[in-house]
């Protein structure tokens, strides 16, 4: 058991090794969509209050909401997303950088008026809590979405690489290395981010 324990462990780390230049594609593409979402923020102000209107709308129902409903809400809503960023890779690893590029945008939308309507620090107590564990988590999880889909394009165009063992150290990234990190980003944003808020 230990020996199958430690070779899941090498696998891990070797899959981890292997996704080194998706991790830079991804976080070069997640820190232009932020300041692409901040400009936005900053030249269409206006339409950008509308969407965030709405959005606070929808978080203002969770108000009276416990902190263990809300991790609850939160681990299922991040886990089901993250699972198919890494799994709707495999059609070329389109969704993950759509994802990706989505959520860097509303990070820096979210930046701006925050920091304008409150202050910078109230946006850094909003996001960094959770966001130091949340957004690496969102990066590898896209990277191996796009490495994924990178396998699928070369076994189709090139006739070459093997996708059930790709999908199969994909899932065991998923399950060994980004589900508990997820699970944590959840009990901080639900019991400490929350509560810094309020």
């Amino acid at each position: 058991m230990t020996c199958f324990q430690l070779k899941l462990n090498q696998n891990t780390k070797n899959y981890l090794y292997s996704l080194r230049p998706y991790v830079l594609f991804c976080s070069v593409i997640f820190v232009l969509s932020v300041f692409l979402g901040y400009s936005a923020a900053c030249n269409y102000s206006q339409e950008i209050q509308k969407v965030l209107r709405e959005i606070k709308e929808m978080w203002a129902s969770f108000q009276g909401v416990t902190s263990l409903k809300l991790f609850i809400f939160i681990a299922f809503n991040n886990i089901s997303k993250i699972a198919l960023v890494v799994f709707l890779g495999i059609i070329f690893g389109i969704f993950p950088i759509l994802f990706l590029f989505v959520n860097g945008m509303v990070v820096g939308i979210f930046a701006y008026t925050v920091a304008e309507t409150v202050s910078w620090q109230m946006f850094l107590v909003g996001i960094l809590p959770h966001g130091v564990v949340e957004i690496p988590v969102l990066i590898l999880g896209a990277a191996s979405g796009v490495k994924l889909g990178g396998v699928v394009f070369n076994k189709i165009f090139r006739k070459r690489g093997n996708l059930r063992e790709e999908f199969s150290l994909a899932l065991e990234f998923f399950l060994r290395i980004l589900l508990p990190l997820l699970i944590l980003a959840a009990v901080i944003e639900a019991f400490v981010t929350a509560n810094l808020v309020r």
